[in-house]
């Protein structure tokens, strides 16, 4: 950095009394443009700095140039300096106007992507020289009255803009070059020409003196007429197709080069195709000789599967509804009331937010959707596990309690059931409460797949999701073993034998679950996850829920209090 500022060309060393100076001048400009209305109290009390800090010019090494001994590009953020406001009041009228030149760059998949477009039209793809340009220095190189009469250029060939708003803007400009000063260790400097690299309109301003050049010499070179057949520039990087012989563009490069004093420009140019890498969002075509964009993959709403999920999903959740109003409608009959019916109903509401669950794995993976879908699958099942430990301890309760003496009679009722069901369920709240401080899901795109990216949900931290299903699968036993011990008690109370055979598809299913799980990526792991969902939440309903409705509805005999007795 010492050697950079001790080049007399660019910098010189200035004293404090300097910088006083500058601020009271610019103090007195702002003055005089309220005096004369030329800018409202409002924006004369924005621009005006009460107490300007001097900025601190730092280094940025380029890397790319040498590794070894890489030459330093030199920044000044101007955060707190005297002309901070004019900056951004430059940069909030003509970023918009460069921003609509259309051979400028906003990024490099821009780039690629318009340069993807030209090679389809060319014919023969080995008869063309690509070429890079850069211009040298040019933040510290463009003299400042030149850069002040191409802005005003600029700005006067838009009819958006009056007079008066161009001189003040290009009085805004010549304030902020005239006056930018920078600090180094215990010394002020101030930059003689240029534009300090950190300033808000410093990209503006150099893409304006640029497009006015190019206007002006490079648009009107007859080489370049003939001779280009594609053009982009990102600040003072150009990049340019050449279809003629390299003895032209030998000619092309002497031509603008001898245009103007303070534009040089560096080439490199090549007639050979050597392989490249393509970009982490690009793959190579067929023919090897290009790069495309990647394929975003991910289970969407308008993929064939995707709909389908959704469709089975919406259908499968009218199932509990339907039975909810058939046990709604019979609910004083002696089926519905021996099997714990309050419980019953929560069981066939959550049934049904288990079936609604997999609308929030549909669709493109976001934060706020990774946050809270493997969770709401573990705290809607563990409930639905819950529910039926709940029922099951019901029956064995309630079979014990017809002993003479027995003090379990005041743990039959809704109260008992409930008090299961919280107490096994509030655990998987913990678990899932402690998985989201610690280590929550969140989006991520995996670009390591050949052709495609996939969006994904991470899930944070695999220890607390396995710890999640863990927990979930000693719920499921403990009503397996539970219910299976129960499976002989009168026939009048037996529903034993139906959850008995529901936990064992719920625990199959989730067996299957996991090596299938972890053998899947992409949309099909999701697809995977969600087929689950439905096979376990069906497979209880039907287990269930269908012996009851069948004798509610087709064998009304057997739902009578007499059958019952009888049994």
């Amino acid at each position: 950095m010492c050697d950079l500022l001790s080049i007399d060309v660019f910098y010189e060393k200035i004293d404090m009394d300097a910088v006083t100076e500058r601020v009271f001048r610019v103090y007195n400009m702002l003055d005089d443009l309220l005096l004369s209305e030329d800018i409202s109290f409002d924006l004369y009390s924005y621009l005006k700095v009460s107490n300007p800090r001097i900025p601190v010019i730092q280094g940025l090494p380029k890397v790319h140039k040498s590794v070894q001994e890489p030459p330093m590009r030199p920044i000044v953020a101007g955060q707190g300096w005297l002309t901070e406001p004019m900056s951004i009041y430059v940069e909030y009228f003509v970023r918009p106007l460069v921003n609509n030149i259309p051979h400028i760059l906003r990024d490099s998949k821009q780039f690629l992507l318009e340069l993807y477009e030209y090679m389809k039209s060319l014919d023969d793809l080995s008869d063309f020289t690509l070429v890079t340009l850069d211009v040298v220095s040019l933040f510290t190189k463009i003299p400042n009255d030149v850069g002040v009469l191409y802005m005003q250029r600029f700005l006067q060939s838009k009819s958006d803009f009056i007079d008066k708003k161009v001189e003040l803007i290009c009085l805004f400009m010549e304030t902020i070059l005239y006056n930018n000063v920078f600090m180094f260790g215990d010394s002020v400097y101030s930059q003689k020409d240029g534009v300090a690299m950190g300033t808000p309109c410093a990209k503006s301003y150099t893409n304006v003196v640029v497009a006015q050049w190019e206007e002006t010499f490079l648009f009107k070179s007859q080489l370049f007429k003939e001779g280009v057949g594609f053009y982009k520039r990102f600040v003072d990087d150009l990049f340019l197709i050449w279809l003629g012989d390299v003895d032209g563009l030998l000619l092309f490069f002497e031509e603008i080069n001898a245009s103007t004093d303070f534009l040089k420009l560096t080439s490199n140019f090549s007639k050979e195709c050597d392989c490249i890498r393509c970009p982490e969002d690009f793959w190579p075509n067929t023919a090897k000789d290009f790069c495309i964009t990647k394929h975003i993959e991910f289970l969407s709403y308008e993929d064939s599967l995707g709909t389908a999920l959704v469709t089975f999903s919406v259908v499968f959740s009218l199932i509990p509804i339907a039975v909810f109003c058939i046990f709604l409608k019979y609910r004083n009959t002696p089926v519905v009331r021996a099997n714990n019916r309050e419980v019953s109903y929560f069981l066939l509401l959550t049934l049904q937010l288990c079936l609604l669950t997999p609308l929030i794995f549909i669709g493109r993976p976001k934060n706020e959707t990774c946050v809270f879908r493997q969770p709401a699958f573990g705290i809607f099942f563990s409930i639905c596990v819950s529910s039926i430990l709940a029922k099951t301890i019901t029956v064995v309760i309630a079979f014990n309690a017809t002993k003479p003496g027995s003090r379990l009679r005041n743990y039959i009722g809704p109260k008992m059931s409930f008090a299961t069901i919280f107490c096994c369920s509030v655990i998987q709240c913990c678990i899932c409460v402690v998985w989201l401080s610690v280590s929550p899901p969140f989006s991520e795109s995996d670009k390591s797949y050949p052709g495609k990216i996939v969006i994904q949900c991470n899930e944070g931290s695999l220890l607390m999701f396995y710890l999640m299903l863990a927990y979930l699968g000693i719920l499921a036993t403990v009503s397996l073993v539970t219910a299976f011990l129960a499976r002989n008690l009168p026939d009048s109370f037996n529903e034993t034998r139906f959850i008995t055979f529901s936990m064992i598809v719920f625990i199959s299913v989730w067996l299957s679950f996991i090596p299938a799980y972890i053998s899947t990526k992409g949309k099909y792991m999701v697809a995977v996850e969600i087929f689950a969902i439905f096979s376990s939440s069906v497979g209880l309903l039907i287990c269930i829920f269908l012996p009851k409705c069948y004798i509610i509805l087709m064998r009304p005999d057997m739902n009578a209090k007499g059958h019952i007795t009888r049994q």
